[in-house]
């Protein structure tokens, strides 16, 4: 099984739970932006998506760059 970048993963330890964490919250944020897509934005921040997709993906290549 990997973190769906190539990066092995398993349940065997904290930084490999955290990773697949990261990972697992930044797809579903993907999801939902591109859910929201042509939907008009009524009360939802769509932006502040975003940024945490954004946040989220500098870490998901941060943690590939130190496992690799």
């Amino acid at each position: 099984m990997d973190l769906g970048d190539g990066t092995p993963f398993s349940f065997g330890d904290a930084s490999d739970r955290r990773r697949f964490r990261i990972a697992y919250a930044l797809q579903s944020i993907e999801d939902a932006l591109l859910l929201l897509d042509p939907l008009p934005a009524e009360g939802i921040e769509v932006r502040a998506l975003q940024r945490v997709r954004d946040d989220l993906s500098i870490l998901v290549r941060a943690e590939a760059v130190e496992h690799h």
